[in-house]
């Protein structure tokens, strides 16, 4: 009988990095190195000629967790977040209502399993999954500056923001898109934030304060919400093949 592939999951479901390499989340540096060794060997796609698609993707994902485990700050912030990119618990609710920026749970896109190949035109690809959450995005950022009266200016920088693009898609756009995503800023108000209602009661310095304390929590949950953006940025990079494709070009070239 043909041995089952582990780790990996079905397509969408959360992938925890501790147990596609098989470790407790106590586990030392070495022990990571040891277990991905392992691991590595047993899903080589040059031990598995009859499923080489499916071994080179459970192989990405095992080089995926090694890097970030292997990295402590990596790992600092993955262990905290643990729970909001699997969407288990108290956390996940958590994690889910602090990215009220936009109508996209980001937290199901830091885990490798949200996606399942790399190929174009699939409905579960790299290019699809991560294509629809950047659009999403851009789409919600032109949508609430035209509810506020936006002017041209500001509707032609979203206009303007770059798409993921497709394994085709040159580099001098992949260079783009990764530019702006990486720096994101959200343009909303992020009004939903405010705390405090203002009335027409309210005297003029007492309109003042709140709406000081209401600008430090929209200040506060803007910064929350465009961390989380670049951080689901650097993850997707991370996967991307193109990036890959050009980090080895750039090598040879050196070497040449």
């Amino acid at each position: 009988m043909r041995e089952k592939m582990a780790g990996g999951g079905r397509v969408g479901e959360a992938v925890c990095y501790y147990e596609l390499l098989q470790v407790e989340k106590s586990s030392s540096l070495e022990e990571i190195k040891k277990a991905f060794r392992r691991q590595a060997l047993l899903h080589h796609p040059d031990k598995h000629a009859d499923r080489v698609e499916e071994a080179t993707r459970m192989f990405q994902q095992l080089q995926e967790a090694y890097e970030c485990l292997s990295n402590p700050q990596e790992r600092s912030w993955y262990d905290a977040h643990r729970q909001q990119i699997l969407g288990r618990g108290k956390a996940a609710e958590e994690g889910a209502a602090c990215s009220r920026g936009t109508s996209v749970d980001l937290w199901v896109f830091f885990s490798p399993g949200c996606f399942s190949n790399f190929k174009d035109g699939d409905s579960e690809s790299f290019w699809k999954v991560y294509g629809d959450v950047f659009a999403t995005l851009t789409r919600e950022e032109e949508e609430e500056l035209r509810a506020n009266g936006a002017d041209a200016h500001l509707l032609e920088r979203v206009a303007a923001i770059p798409e993921l693009g497709s394994s085709t898609s040159p580099w001098t756009e992949v260079a783009a898109f990764y530019s702006f995503w990486s720096s994101f800023a959200s343009l909303k108000s992020f009004a939903f934030a405010d705390s405090w209602k203002i009335s027409p009661q309210d005297s003029r310095a007492e309109r003042r304060w709140l709406q000081k304390e209401n600008e430090k929590l929209r200040r506060a949950k803007r910064k929350q919400f465009n961390d989380l953006v670049q951080r689901l940025v650097a993850a997707v990079k991370r996967r991307d093949p193109r990036v890959l494709q050009r980090s080895k070009e750039l090598v040879r070239k050196r070497e040449g």
